[in-house]
């Protein structure tokens, strides 16, 4: 049988294991990463391959880039631009193209 010290001290570990997890993170922490801006092109590249339908794909490949552009780097943007026909498909249009490379452009100015 488990005598009444292991069982104490299993739960002092315990608590000193979820004390010391908890400590490493704060709630300021994980709050900041939430809202930090980000640039993921792997969510360009889901968004238009989960939607078959032309009109929904152009519409949320739009709302993605408006959201999104300011917060790639140069990069990533160029990866986009390389990758933009084979994602997007017959979805993609002028303002497509016109959209990624005035952001290209403007990231090279400054």
């Amino acid at each position: 049988m488990l005598r009444k010290s292991h069982i104490t001290l299993a739960i002092a570990l315990f608590t000193f294991c979820v004390m010391s997890a908890a400590a490493g993170q704060s709630n300021d922490d994980i709050e900041t990463k939430d809202l930090e801006p980000a640039c993921h092109i792997s969510e360009f590249k889901s968004l238009c391959r989960a939607n078959n339908n032309t009109l929904i794909r152009k519409q949320k490949s739009f709302e993605w880039l408006k959201a999104n552009l300011s917060n790639c780097s140069l990069g990533q943007l160029i990866h986009l631009r390389n990758r933009r026909s084979s994602w997007l498909g017959s979805a993609e249009s002028v303002l497509h193209v016109s959209l990624i490379d005035d952001a290209i452009r403007s990231k090279k100015a400054s």
